[in-house]
């Protein structure tokens, strides 16, 4: 949030202009009040920060994915950072339900707005207009699996969620975070992130999943 100045600015305006520049006295209030843009400011923190990078998956049975033959037992990789745009796929070789999936997407997921720009951040991205024109956080926006452990999702994603709104209340609504470039750039993270996404991507092209 430090190295992008322009989106902490329209943060601290959304959490003013919610509490009308008063200071909650719980932290109750600041979770029950409406402000989509600190929904999505939380939404794209955890999108851009790579809290987790990849998770697995075991077949239990023979089955395929996107068009390759998985065995049983076959333990997956999955990739579920976004901060490129991923490789093509017929929509054919898409299950059921990822199909249905996508048609959440009201903006066009990564064919959209929410696609454009990955390695930016940009809270907008996961915004939209009711039919109100009222602008509303949009969770469907792009695909996420960050908090896709365990049997019915991860337990602790309720609390990662409330943890930034409380802090991004108390940090950015009266002051403002200077970028130190050499903390927000760090070349070892930027190093890491793109070792990883090479890693993974390139195997998938010589697996033929296109």
């Amino acid at each position: 949030m430090a190295a992008y100045q322009g989106p902490q600015a329209t943060l601290r305006r959304a959490l003013q202009s919610a509490f009308d520049n008063k200071v909650p006295e719980t932290a109750a209030e600041i979770l029950d009040a409406e402000i989509p843009y600190l929904d999505a400011s939380v939404e794209e923190t955890v999108r851009v920060a790579g809290t987790a990078g990849i998770t697995t998956r075991q077949a239990l049975v023979d089955t395929e994915v996107l068009g390759c033959r998985i065995p049983k037992g076959a333990h997956l990789l999955l990739n579920i950072r976004i901060m490129y745009p991923p490789m093509d796929v017929a929509e054919n070789l898409r299950s059921a339900s990822s199909q249905a999936a996508q048609a959440k997407r009201t903006q066009g997921g990564f064919d959209g707005h929410p696609g454009r720009d990955l390695h930016l951040f940009e809270p907008r991205r996961w915004m939209t207009k009711d039919s109100g024109g009222k602008e509303v956080f949009d969770a469907y926006a792009l695909p996420t699996l960050t908090f896709g452990g365990g049997l019915r999702g991860c337990f602790g994603r309720f609390w990662l969620h409330l943890s930034p709104f409380v802090l991004y209340k108390i940090v950015f609504a009266d002051t403002s975070a200077p970028c130190h470039r050499k903390t927000a750039s760090d070349s070892r993270v930027e190093d890491y992130h793109g070792s990883l996404d090479h890693e993974l991507r390139v195997p998938a092209l010589a697996g033929g999943s296109r």
